[in-house]
């Protein structure tokens, strides 16, 4: 568990570089807005309602991702995985790349670290990786837009993350996908989680995905049953394109 206090414990950042920080911590496992008590407030309402609507897309991003952050937490009790990784964890030629990050092997990260920019070159590990927003294939050495309102962030090619959405008091487990290459079987990926209250066993599932018939189809296997939050599961590919979701037995 680590992070910063964002917008720092002393100094007053300008609002860019606030919005910044505020990006990058949504993506680090301790996340929160704190200072002295003798500086300006931090909180996010207090930046004006233009900083504040960016604030909030990545607040919304941190709570749609909250079945992964739960997964990554118990899979570091269990195994040590640390949840936030450097790109050497997948690639060790990788590791000499310092302002980017693996949330899990199958989210990239690549912060904006320098004021004004509205673009930034992305380093990835081998194969394509997904512009999580707009579903856009992106391969080493791109140039991304990075303007003020959005973090570039990617989910790897045949990856299966769990995601969360909450519609009128329902919450719905939503599988992100992003279409592998070819035919070949994607990574997959898991989730676990549980009622979240009470020691019941966690619930458990693993996904994989793989084209077929014009479709990336998510296969789901329930590992472990245990009690789930959710009401029910739906499947959606980053870039648009058709998807399935099957569940086995």
């Amino acid at each position: 568990m680590y992070g910063s206090d964002i917008g720092g414990f002393t100094g007053e950042p300008t609002p860019e570089l606030f919005t910044r920080w505020f990006q990058l911590g949504s993506f680090l496992p301790f996340f929160r807005v704190h200072c002295a008590f003798h500086l300006p407030r931090r909180e996010p309402w207090e930046w004006g309602e233009e900083v504040m609507d960016r604030l909030r897309a990545s607040l919304r991003t941190r709570y749609r991702l909250l079945p992964h952050w739960y997964t990554l937490a118990l899979s570091a009790a269990r195994d040590g995985a640390p949840m936030v990784r450097p790109l050497a964890w997948l690639d060790p030629a990788l590791r000499g790349v310092d302002d980017e990050l693996l949330v899990g092997d199958d989210l990239l990260v690549a912060p904006v670290l320098s004021a004004g920019a509205t673009s930034r070159r992305v380093v990835l590990p081998a194969g394509t990786w997904h512009d999580a927003v707009t579903g856009v294939p992106v391969r080493d050495g791109a140039v991304v837009p990075a303007g003020l309102d959005r973090i570039p962030w990617f989910v790897r090619s045949g990856a299966v993350v769990p995601t969360e959405e909450v519609r009128d008091g329902v919450r719905s487990l939503v599988l992100l996908v992003a279409p592998p290459e070819g035919t070949a079987p994607g990574p997959g990926g898991r989730l676990v989680t549980d009622a979240g209250d009470g020691w019941d066993r966690p619930h458990e599932e693993a996904y994989q995905v793989q084209r077929r018939d014009g479709a990336v189809v998510v296969t789901r296997a329930i590992l472990a049953q245990g009690a789930s939050p959710y009401a029910a599961v739906g499947v959606r590919c980053v870039d648009g394109s058709p998807a399935r979701l099957v569940t086995e037995g």
